[in-house]
């Protein structure tokens, strides 16, 4: 039992013992707990209050159980044993489901699920809310929750037949439950039951009416709009990318990939979308990582660091999880195995205690069906298996000069039979020259080569001998491709590649006399070229990818079944990888059909289906590093003649500038074309693009590019005006396999339309803004970005506060790991003088802190422990924001020590008048609902508008801004705020701040894996720009002040439009009668 469950365990026998209904286990670090430690709940019994002359009377219990802010994955099934459960809180933790036996407490009047994984939502949820249950508070949000698939007619298709839904938003999650139900028809259906309910007030009413628009985080029409997302996986790698059917009874089947950024994902292969995906650690990765799956099973297994899962292959959810010590080397399905299931085999190494580990695991629930460990100082590399046999290869020796030795296991038992060791000692000098371990075949192999590329050794396991075959001159690189499926024929093919082309051998196994034999060349062919196998029983077909077609030849002799000429759309792709299925047309000899899914050398992940491109992902986008604003570029001819007026005199440049302006004029036909089409689109809020292509600027200030570099050495350009599309993307940097690059900076020169980007290595690049070619090298500039306009704070009572103000400021933060404390510093950078400290005590130093910085304050975000005012003793955990407010002086009307100095030195010491003074710190503490990360502010073009503070959080995949107003350190403790105070905005402080699915700035969508968020001011002074990053790309505008520069998109301009234009015909029908009677008035007899 763990500390925090023996806690648990302690609170409900306490409360148990004293008759407490309100058992209190947040903020403890649960994992887990069990049912044993719960069920003492459901005899919980509360002490009645005996009263003289009044006849004694049995009460039943009212239980409030908490358990918020924890790391649950399951709720324990002992809970819906609990009869007289009045409130549940699960707020918080990691919950991927919530159970269908909810429906068993009929006593249930407050549930609050929200800030967990939910993805859907069970049916009986709906009979709580009924006569069955007395449910009355229900927290849904926020929880990445799926949207149902739309079949034709607007119809959730499900197992179990067909139901009629309300679309909401864009559907495009699969939810394949029968009892599943979508968000807004579970939202429409609570308020139906909830109307027929007796409310208690009206509030109750306006909280009842509220609900709808709470599921809303923006307008309905602004989604796809004012933002735009590139849902991303990272690019797929070779080993963990593969076609499979999720049914057996269906030959439909879905693309799976573990990328190189850890991320588990289902694709469509018919459109490419993405139908549910799995960040299987929650930070981006090296790549690495495994992912396999059973033939005919309809689940997908993957590993990464010492943690296994098992998914459904067509919903996404978790079926087991099991986590071990070390780290897993290789994970196969045995396709073969006693139990009549196919398990899978996990080998791990134990660096540490230098211990291999095989365990053949349940593919049902994860239990360890065996073990088998070996403690040698050997180095595991991968597992294989054939019909009969397990084996486990591994190196032995010393760096430079190792043998292979192969460990025979019965499959059965784990224990091991045999153990042989293959070739002479030094024919493997590192991991990388072993190219290829078979498994699931009849006649599984080991293959590697010697450093020089020019010999390649064949071994079938449980072999002692080894084969040797030369490889062509000027070889650099070698690839196996060989099926992994027990009944297909024992062949496979070898691809070598040159520095410029490639070729291929096919090799067959005798499976009689273990002899190998090549059947077969492939001619050399220019460019890397891609080659990928796929089976149908015995048969086994290989596809080769060129720049130009697809072709597939067939294992058994080196005749071409097919050739599909590749029909590409104004750009060449040159495959690195691919993998292909194949499929044979019913009631012809020779026909087949085609669909390959290939890596490229531009990073991009494009499907060719009979050599016609269906799809194309721009996976190279994915682990995003660094990203900037840049405006569009202004002509070249503009440029020079803005440049040659500046260096003239004022009158010969006057004169010149009307030329240009009477030059100009030829473009004014065009620009009158385009006025009708924009007064249109205006009216009815749809959008104008340029006909020709050009980028070009618009008044507000929307239009912008984004410039992007991604971990893998690219640079892209992204238009912000056309929903993020890519412009161009340029390699700048060849990375050796698994280096990541680092960027510390990239400046844009906007005048001249460039912009310059430093990598940690020394290296800088300069590249066109608008086309993406590299200029020559030279040295960036630099430039401060205005931080402030308003140089007060005015208070309530017309007093102001001078801010503290001063650009060569920063926040650094450090952590002690022995004391366990958060010391936040506030620097000037040009001294180095500490300006202020805070230290915050009891924080876990292995979460991250994460700080932020604008105009005259800065926030902090950390994991730590806190007390409360009416129990100080008692110490309790969660994440918290701090803020601090910066300013001159203590006391309002005062400039403080420098008074009205025209100037002042940070050089200067702080004692000195003239030196830079220490700012006047206020601070407040808040506890956060849910962790948050990527910290941001708002900004705008004059500082006017309000800020909020943008912050991604990781647990709900969402991106959420919180108000300045409500981050505000002068909030009145203890109290209501004064008229003047209330005047100024401040509310009362509250400690808790919880998430509002209000504040959810990405509404629906799931944006995974952001590691930072940018902003920039518009023309507009109401609107920022956003762009997040990370695994993802999102970008949006928002207005913390909302539109008041603008005329909405809800605007009814056609009824403006209307009432004027009703108004001047009005006034033209009038004008003669009133004249006629004005006229008839001067001319009539006074009476």
């Amino acid at each position: 039992m763990s500390a925090a469950e023996a806690y648990a365990k302690r609170v409900i026998e306490r409360c148990i013992s004293d008759g407490d209904e309100t058992i209190d286990i947040s903020h403890v670090e649960l994992t887990s707990i069990s049912d044993a430690t719960i069920a003492p709940l459901a005899g919980l019994a509360v002490f009645p209050t005996i009263t003289q002359g009044v006849p004694f009377e049995q009460k039943d219990p009212t239980i409030r159980l908490f358990l918020a802010n924890n790391r649950l994955t399951c709720i324990p099934g002992a809970i819906f044993n609990i009869e007289h459960l009045t409130v549940l809180s699960v707020r918080g933790n990691n919950l991927q489901e919530l159970p269908p036996s909810i429906g068993k407490l009929k006593n249930l009047q407050t549930l609050n699920i929200g800030q967990n994984l939910l993805h859907w939502l069970p049916a009986e949820l709906l009979d709580l809310m009924k006569y069955k249950g007395k449910l009355k508070t229900l927290s849904l949000h926020p929880n990445p929750y799926h949207q149902p698939l739309l079949g034709p007619g607007n119809v959730l298709q499900g197992q179990g037949g067909a139901m009629a839904i309300q679309q909401f938003f864009t559907v495009e999650h699969p939810c394949n439950s029968p009892t599943a139900r979508a968000v807004s028809t579970l939202v429409a259906a609570l308020a139906a039951h909830l109307a027929k309910m007796l409310l208690p007030s009206p509030l109750s009413t306006l909280l009842l009416l509220a609900i709808p628009t709470a599921v809303r985080a923006v307008f309905r029409d602004e989604v796809g709009h004012t933002d735009y997302h590139h849902e991303l996986l990272g690019v797929p790698q070779r080993e963990t990318t593969f076609f499979h059917r999720p049914r057996k009874d269906d030959p439909a089947s879905l693309l799976y990939t573990l990328s190189d950024l850890g991320v588990l994902a289902a694709v469509n292969p018919g459109s490419g979308a993405v139908l549910w995906r799995q960040f299987l650690n929650g930070s981006v990765t090296a790549g690495g990582g495994l992912a396999r799956a059973g033939e005919g099973e309809n689940w997908v297994a993957s590993a990464l660091g010492g943690a296994m899962h098992a998914w459904d292959a067509v919903s996404g959810r978790n079926q087991f999880w099991a986590e071990f010590p070390g780290s897993v080397r290789d994970l196969e399905i045995m396709e073969l195995t006693d139990k009549g299931r196919k398990d899978i085999l996990a080998l791990m190494f134990e660096e540490e205690e230098g211990t291999t580990v095989l365990r053949r695991l349940n593919a049902a629930d994860g239990s360890v069906v065996w073990e088998h460990r070996e403690v040698v100082r050997s180095r595991p590399l991968q597992v294989g298996t054939n019909v009969e046999k397990v084996f486990i290869v591994s190196l032995e020796g010393t760096t430079a000069s190792y043998n292979l030795k192969v460990s025979v296991l019965d499959p059965s038992t784990g224990k091991k039979v045999d153990e042989l060791v293959i070739g002479a000692k030094g024919d493997v000098h590192s991991e990388a020259d072993i190219m290829f371990v078979g498994s699931n075949s009849a006649a599984p192999i080991i293959a590697w080569t010697d450093a020089t590329r020019t010999k390649l050794r064949i071994n079938v396991l449980g072999t002692k001998t080894r084969q040797e075959f030369s490889l062509a001159d000027g070889t650099v690189s070698v690839e196996f491709h060989a099926p992994h499926l027990v009944q297909s024929q024992p062949h496979f093919l070898v691809q070598s590649r040159t520095k410029t082309g490639n070729r291929a051998e096919v090799y067959h196994v005798d499976l009689k006399t273990d002899a190998i034999s090549k059947a077969y060349d492939l001619p050399l062919l220019p460019g890397l070229g891609a080659f990928s196998t796929s089976s149908s029983g015995a048969n086994v077909y290989f596809t080769r990818v060129t720049a130009d077609e697809l072709i597939l030849i067939s294992s058994s002799s080196h005749g071409v079944l097919g050739r599909w000429p590749m029909k590409l759309a104004n750009e060449e792709h040159n495959a690195v990888h691919a993998v292909s299925e194949v499929i044979k047309k019913s009631g012809s000899v020779d026909s087949y059909a085609i669909r390959s899914a290939a890596v490229t050398d531009t990073d991009d992940w494009v499907l060719v289906r009979n050599g016609e491109v269906a799809w194309t992902r721009p996976e190279g986008l994915s682990g995003a590093i660094a990203a900037t604003f840049a405006e569009l570029p202004d002509s070249e001819e503009l440029a020079k003649t803005l440049e040659q007026e500046a260096h003239s005199n004022p009158l010969e440049a006057y004169f010149h500038r009307v030329k240009r302006h009477i030059h100009d004029l030829r473009h004014l036909p065009a620009y009158l074309q385009t006025i009708p089409p924009r007064l249109i689109s205006s009216i009815l809020g749809t959008e104008v693009t340029s006909k020709d292509g050009k980028l070009v600027r618009d008044s507000f200030g929307l239009n912008k590019l984004v410039i992007l570099a991604s971990r893998r050495g690219r640079l892209y350009c992204l238009d912000v005006s056309e929903h993020g599309r890519i412009l161009w993307n340029q390699k700048v940097v060849d990375l050796a396999a698994g280096e990541e690059w680092v960027v510390k900076g990239m400046h844009v020169e906007e005048a001249k339309g460039q912009i310059t980007v430093r990598g940690a290595s020394g290296e800088h690049f300069v590249v066109k803004t608008e086309t993406g070619e590299i200029m020559e090298s030279k040295p960036a500039g630099s430039r401060t970005p205005i931080q402030s306009t308003a140089l007060v704070d005015i208070l309530g009572d017309r007093r102001v506060k001078y801010k503290y103000l001063n650009p060569n400021s920063v926040v650094v933060s450090t952590v002690d790991d022995k004391t366990y404390t958060l010391t936040v510093y506030l620097l000037d950078t040009v001294s180095g003088d500490i300006l202020s400290s805070a230290v915050y005590e009891g924080v876990d130093t292995r979460k991250p802190v994460e700080c932020a910085m604008a105009e005259n304050w800065y926030v902090c975000t950390f994991f730590g422990q806190y007390s409360l005012q009416d129990s100080p003793t008692q110490s309790l955990k969660g994440y918290q924001i701090t803020v601090s407010d910066l300013y001159e002086s203590d006391e309002p009307n005062d400039r403080g020590p420098l008074g009205n100095a025209d100037n002042f030195s940070s050089l200067a010491p702080i004692d000195v008048s003239t030196g830079i003074a220490r700012p006047s710190v206020v601070t407040a503490t808040f506890v956060l609902g849910a962790p948050i990360s990527a910290l941001q502010v708002t900004q705008t073009r004059q500082g006017i508008a309000s800020r909020q503070v943008l912050a991604y959080l990781p647990e709900s995949h969402a991106i959420i801004g919180l108000p300045r107003s409500l981050l505000e350190p002068r909030r009145p403790v203890g109290r209501d705020p004064t008229p003047a105070e209330a005047e100024e905005g401040l509310m009362r402080y509250v400690p808790a701040i919880e998430v509002d699915p209000k504040a959810i700035i990405t509404h629906e969508r799931d944006v995974l894996g952001v590691r930072q968020i940018i902003a920039l001011p518009a023309v507009l002074e109401s609107t920022s720009l956003i762009f997040a990053y990370g695994v993802d790309v999102f970008g949006t505008r928002v207005a913390p002040s909302f539109l008041f520069d603008k005329l909405d998109k809800r605007f009814n301009k056609v009824s403006l439009i209307g009432t004027v234009a009703a108004l001047a015909a009005g006034v033209v029908a009038l004008s003669p009668m009133v004249r006629r009677k004005q006229i008839n008035m001067r001319w009539g007899a006074p009476m």
